[in-house]
This record gives C-alpha cells, sequence and structure tokens, in this order.
C-alpha cells in the first residue's frame, strides 16, 4: 500500500524551513517504506523550495514539490491542492509544523486500513507540545453528532488519514471551521471514521504563527463563516 504525505506549507514568519525540517526528518525515520512526501508551497519566497531541493537526493521517499502561487495564505486551498498531487493508496494529512511521533506511525495507519479495507477515513490520537520534548493536552478523537457547530472533538487534521477514493476536499471558503466542516462531510458521505487510539501518532506544534492564532479572537470571521455554513447546509447555528 503505497501512502502519500500531504504537507502545506508557507514562511511562518521566517520559520518555515525550521518546522519542516522537523516535519520531514520524522518521516525519513519511518519503518514503512512505500511512501510518497506531497508539498504544496504557498510562500512568497524560496526558502522551502531551496530546502527541498538540497535534501530531495538524501531522501529514501520521492519528494513531489508544488509552488502554489493560487489563493495565497487560504490553508483550506494550499491542503487541497497537497492532496490533488497525491498518487498513495491513503493520504496522511499533516501540517508543516506538526510532525510524526513514532516511526511506526506510518505503519499503523497502513495496518488499519489494511484490516479495514471499506474504511476512506481514520482519525487518530495525538499530543501537544511548545519544545518538542515535553508533551501535554493528548487528543482522543471521537465524533459527535454536533461537530458543524464548531464542537470539534476529533482535533486537527494532523490526525487525519484519507483513501484515495476521497472526493471531499476542505472548503475554501473556510478558515476557522475548515476542519470541523470537512469531517462534517466526511461523515455525511462515508459514515463514522475508523478511530485509532492505541497511540499517539502526531504531535502538534504550538506556536505563536499558527493559523488558528489568527482566528481565536476574530469574531468577524468566526460570524461570517457560521452564516456560510447555515446557508450551506441549512443550518441555524447561532453563535454565543
Amino acid at each position: 500500500m503505497k501512502v502519500s504525505i500531504a504537507i502545506s506549507t508557507y514562511e511562518a514568519n521566517g520559520r518555515g524551513v525550521e518546522l519542516l525540517s522537523v516535519n520531514i526528518n520524522t518521516i525519513m525515520q519511518q519503518t514503512y517504506k512505500n511512501i510518497e512526501i506531497v508539498i504544496s508551497d504557498h510562500s512568497a519566497n524560496t526558502d522551502i523550495k531551496n530546502y527541498i531541493d538540497n535534501i530531495r537526493r538524501s531522501c529514501q521517499f520521492d519528494i513531489i514539490y508544488v509552488v502554489n502561487s493560487e489563493k495565497r495564505g487560504n490553508i483550506s486551498h494550499n491542503i487541497n491542492n497537497a492532496i490533488n498531487y497525491c498518487t498513495g493508496d491513503i493520504i496522511k494529512i499533516i501540517f508543516m509544523d506538526d510532525f510524526l511521533l513514532k516511526q511506526s506511525a506510518i505503519a499503523d495507519i497502513v495496518f488499519v486500513f489494511t484490516q479495514n479495507p471499506s474504511a476512506r477515513w481514520m482519525v487518530n490520537s495525538y499530543l501537544h507540545t511548545q519544545n518538542y520534548s515535553s508533551f501535554y493536552n493528548p487528543i482522543y478523537p471521537k465524533y459527535n453528532d454536533e461537530i458543524i457547530t464548531g464542537i470539534n472533538t476529533i482535533g486537527c487534521p494532523s490526525g487525519l488519514t484519507i483513501s484515495k477514493d476521497v472526493a471531499a476536499r476542505f472548503d475554501e471558503n473556510l478558515k476557522w471551521f475548515m476542519d470541523c466542516e470537512y469531517y462534517y462531510q466526511l461523515f455525511k458521505l462515508y459514515g463514522h471514521p475508523i478511530i485509532y487510539q492505541n497511540n499517539f501518532l502526531v504531535g502538534t506544534l504550538i506556536h505563536n504563527s499558527q493559523v488558528t492564532n489568527s482566528c481565536v479572537n476574530n469574531d468577524a470571521l468566526i460570524n461570517s463563516e457560521t452564516n456560510y455554513i447555515n446557508a450551506k447546509y441549512g443550518l441555524t447555528i447561532v453563535r454565543t
């Protein structure tokens, strides 16, 4: 089974290469070897491209690197672009500033899909960190019927793996609700996800350049996206 790892990248206030290199290093340490790395880069400079060029020869995995100059800053568009270039049987989504915690993380994901051949999406447990060495706030994902309202009991998309057969993509009109709305799409199309809670497979880095930090106190954005979701699905979500 071929695994594509889809990564969306950007400058991250000059930390892009630093953050991505940690991510890539954990991929290179994987015990499972049938992997391709697919990178969609929203950077306005060539720092990440230069980094990829430098490691390409020494990397044991194929790297597909794509400069994405469209809708720069739209994370939904950027991760969709990475997914669209993937050629694997399953697609592991992981944001640039996150990383795999276990050397057997991809092997564990492959095992789950092998044991569940009809599965179209899987979510796994993960941990948060601020320094790559100490971890806290464990997330044990579960689906809930109110996830479209923003009650996110699954967590960030770096804990998500989808089958190549999944046609749904992140809604590019959304930023704050991009994850909840996508999980809702997947549920409507494919039912409940396979939930893997046996081990923590991903680490999520908390830092100042995160997209979340640009949204969390943006009431205008959140209200606008709430209205958009209400119109899209015929709902009456009210923000309090």
